[in-house]
């Protein structure tokens, strides 16, 4: 099965009227830190490490992430079960900040689980 078949990201801002200005916009990124096994798996015997980072993007106005928050799937979101060897976690995740930026994003197939 391929990894990350579908992903989508919506992301919400607030940007100033346009005036010649080359600021970088305010865009709230989000990444995963997986610890995963030299074949992009982890085993479904230990608990999963994912560390969720949300930051905007280099040299756009700082603001302080207000909210982060994390799910998965083992079935493209139809259902939300335990972690079991041989499925795939899919990943949905938002966070927002001070300053009125939001994300939300949804990967399928992210990290596949293996015994």
């Amino acid at each position: 099965m391929p990894l990350s078949s579908e992903n989508h990201t919506a992301w919400e801002l607030t940007v100033s009227p346009p005036g010649g200005s080359t600021a970088v916009p305010p865009v709230l990124n989000l990444n995963y830190h997986a610890r995963l096994d030299p074949t992009n798996h982890t085993p479904a015997s230990q608990p999963l490490t994912l560390p969720l980072q949300a930051q905007r993007l280099t040299g756009a106005p700082p603001s302080q992430v207000t909210t982060a928050r994390l799910w998965y799937s083992i079935d493209d979101g139809n259902h939300w079960h335990q972690l079991q060897a041989g499925t795939t976690v899919s990943l949905r995740a938002s966070a927002s900040d001070r300053g009125g930026s939001s994300v939300d994003q949804t990967v399928l197939h992210a990290i596949p689980v293996r015994p």
